[in-house]
């Protein structure tokens, strides 16, 4: 299984610290380093300079640089045009292509460099493109996203899926593991893939992503300590992930698709004057489907302009519907730090208010009970009939409110 860490030039490390860790990983045996070229929360000055230096000593160390690619890389580098070449005198060995970038220009740069695919999302259709278009596989990979506010990770099964997809086509599958002693901001919660193991050191999570098929495993945090790197080159560790490796040729999931949006009936709890605007448009969940929630893909786009001031509206589920939903709502629950937080209930339409930064304005609708967060609202509660109806909104499908 091969090992990597991760650097995020221009946001929380200088360089002696990141010059520390590259070369600690290297004399581990770790062999590749992941970096993000459009983090929003980045000094875009100290990102390119430290990125260049960075990336060059990782070079020097032996490391495969792999280096999260979009349109906003010509900008943030100050070049021209975006051609192999020129990354390759950044010192980026591997350019990791999500959004942004179209299947001739992925199968141009295969056959001049490594290239990484987000396996989060790819799908059937755009693989048999790049054959199409004579990409070459051997220098193709996978790369799984990284969430990192918590209740967006991916499900064991959809990370399982998205392996066997890639598998199929010969293309190793890599995932993100979150650091636990080392966390990288703005919301220090970690960086994992799966959702599930958001709380799970590295080195436990190792043995339980390559049973579901991952080929290499990136610590996504930029901050791990000696020990937790260590822990995870270990030959023990690796030779107990390699004894559960198993990949298993699951068969492409059908996924069903309504011909309109699908119509779920919500009871509206907030009185904020932007919420029955919000709720009257179609949305769709993201193509990379969290395990805890339905994420509205297009929600942050559409509340860009609206202020949302933080609401207090859990308490109308009990209060406003006691018959539905008594049974269900869970009450307070005692957290770490001794406070007491409500227990949303399945169905919970939840709206990401102005103290959750970036994540400002993102609309969900929860499939597993959590926790209230005083940084989301909750804005409305799908009918109890309606609940059932969640569990068809898989990737990409669309929905919309029917408020009453």
């Amino acid at each position: 299984m091969k090992l990597g860490i991760s650097l995020y030039p221009g946001l929380d490390a200088d360089r002696a610290k990141s010059l520390l860790l590259l070369q600690k990983a290297a004399a581990l045996g770790y062999s590749r380093v992941f970096s993000s070229l459009h983090i929003p929360e980045s000094n875009a000055v100290s990102l390119r300079e430290d990125a260049l230096y960075l990336f060059a000593c990782a070079e020097s160390l032996g490391l495969d640089v792999i280096a999260d690619i979009s349109p906003l890389t010509l900008k943030i580098l100050d070049i021209p045009e975006l051609t192999p070449a020129r990354l390759k005198q950044l010192h980026i060995t591997t350019a990791r292509f999500d959004y942004g970038i179209g299947t001739e220009t992925i199968a141009a740069f295969s056959r001049e460099m490594n290239v990484q695919l987000n396996a989060s999302t790819a799908r059937s259709v755009e693989l048999h493109a790049l054959l199409k278009a004579e990409a070459d596989f051997s220098r193709i990979d996978g790369q799984h996203n990284f969430y990192p506010r918590p209740h967006t990770g991916l499900s064991s099964e959809t990370v399982q899926r998205q392996n066997a997809l890639l598998h199929r086509h010969d293309i190793p599958a890599g995932v993100f593991a979150a650091s636990q002693t080392g966390r990288r901001g703005p919301l220090y919660a970690g960086l994992p893939t799966m959702e599930s193991l958001r709380g799970i050191a590295p080195c436990d999570a190792a043995p339980i992503l390559t049973a579901i098929g991952c080929d290499s495993l990136i610590i996504g945090d930029s901050n791990p300590t000696l020990a937790e790197l260590e822990a995870l080159a270990d030959p023990e560790t690796l030779a107990k992930a390699d004894a559960r490796y198993s990949r298993k040729a699951l068969p492409p999931k059908k996924e069903w698709q309504p011909d309109a949006p699908l119509p779920l009936h919500i009871h509206v709890l907030s009185e904020a004057p932007y919420i029955k605007s919000l709720l009257s448009q179609s949305y769709t969940n993201r193509p990379d489907p969290a395990a805890d929630v339905i994420r509205a893909t297009e929600s942050r786009d559409t509340a860009k302009d609206v202020t949302i001031v933080p609401e207090r509206n859990e308490n109308k589920l009990i209060i406003e519907m006691p018959k539905e939903y008594a049974a269900v709502f869970a009450g307070p629950q005692h957290l770490a730090n001794g406070k007491k937080s409500s227990l949303l209930p399945v169905g919970t339409v939840l709206l990401d208010n102005n103290n959750y930064g970036r994540y400002k304005g993102e609309l969900q609708i929860l499939t597993a009970p959590q926790p209230m967060d005083p940084r989301s609202n909750v804005i409305a509660q799908v009918k109890k009939e309606d609940v059932p109806l969640l569990s068809l909104i898989s990737a990409e499908i669309p929905f919309r409110f029917e408020i009453g």
